[in-house]
């Protein structure tokens, strides 16, 4: 049995946990905005109600963002990790 295997056995790697931390706002904004929807189904729709939905929405878009910038300011064009310079956002 390879060793790759028996890792994946045991848990996530080091790499997968880091790409989870990395994307734990978006999931977490995910679930606020899923938390809002719910609470719409559950009740009359209110102003608050509403309002905490477009708040979620919100937040959510600002993770994403936050997240797609973030992966091109850390990802290298391949010219440039040939010369082992960083891609400008």
């Amino acid at each position: 049995m390879s060793t790759n295997r028996t890792a994946r056995k045991n848990g996530p790697s080091q790499r997968d946990l880091r790409a989870i931390t990395r994307e734990m706002p978006v999931i977490t904004a995910e679930v606020e905005v899923l938390d809002a929807q719910i609470a719409l189904l559950n009740r009359p729709p209110s102003k608050v109600a509403v309002r905490e939905l477009r708040h979620a929405q919100a937040r959510l878009l600002k993770a994403r963002r936050e997240a797609t910038n973030g992966q091109r300011r850390t990802r290298k064009a391949p010219a440039q990790a040939a010369l082992g310079t960083a891609v400008a956002a």
